[in-house]
């Protein structure tokens, strides 16, 4: 009899025990669930980030190959402007060495092909035959360089160049760094076999007169003349003194 009441009071007791069990197994499931869920989100979000990562990765190879084909190019190019700026003061420099061949040429013309003539020739004459071959010379090389107009201020020895029907007077024309000059020389006769020279000038030039006098008397060249004398004295006493 006791032992049927035990049985009655215990019968419960694991009817409970099983009802509790069951929301257990439930959490469980859940957890599991959301688990699985998290773990494949997690999943997509690596894969994505896998794509971005293979793409960066082919963005990269692309970029490179890129850089790969621009920088010869790049390189070539920067050699071709240093080419260029080389070419260019090349070109320079042989444009302000032009002068002074024209001027050795028209020395060579001037006294050696005509030097029986030179030697009859008064001194006035010798330096108007010897401006007229620069000048000839100088016509000469323009015609044959580009369209280009000549610079302006470039160096020319000789502009211009007459001597009058009695040869008694010579003008001329000089240019330095933009400073341009016309001369007048006149042949005076002191006696008859002594000669002097007046000089003058479009602009003041110390002791011309007297420095003019020496180099028709010496028989020194027009072209020594304009050097030595004009354009050594508008380099030291004008062109420090012009605005840059």
């Amino acid at each position: 009899m006791f032992d049927d009441v035990k049985c009655k009071q215990t019968a419960p007791k694991e009817m409970d025990q099983g009802q509790n069990m069951r929301p257990n197994m439930l959490g469980i499931l859940q957890f599991l669930k959301e688990q699985k869920e998290q773990i494949l989100e997690r999943k997509l979000k690596l894969e994505e980030q896998k794509k971005d990562l293979s793409h960066d990765i082919t963005l990269a190879k692309d970029i490179t190959e890129i850089y790969n084909q621009v920088y010869p190019l790049l390189k070539a190019l920067h050699q071709s402007r240093w080419q260029l700026r080389d070419t260019e003061a090349r070109l320079q420099k042989q444009q302000r060495s032009h002068e002074m061949t024209l001027i050795t040429s028209s020395l060579h013309k001037a006294y050696q092909q005509e030097g029986n003539v030179l030697l009859q020739s008064s001194a006035l004459e010798c330096w108007n035959q010897e401006i007229q071959a620069f000048l000839l010379e100088r016509r000469q090389s323009l015609s044959q360089a580009d369209s280009r107009l000549p610079d302006p201020v470039s160096d020319v020895l000789f502009l211009q160049g007459q001597l009058n029907i009695d040869h008694s007077t010579l003008t001329f024309g000089t240019s330095l760094h933009g400073v341009f000059i016309h001369l007048t020389v006149a042949e005076v006769q002191d006696s008859v076999e002594t000669k002097s020279y007046t000089f003058s000038s479009s602009i003041f030039i110390e002791d011309l007169e007297m420095n003019g006098n020496l180099y028709l008397r010496e028989e020194r060249t027009a072209c020594a003349f304009v050097h030595n004398v004009i354009w050594t004295f508008v380099q030291q006493e004008i062109l420090p003194f012009t605005i840059a």
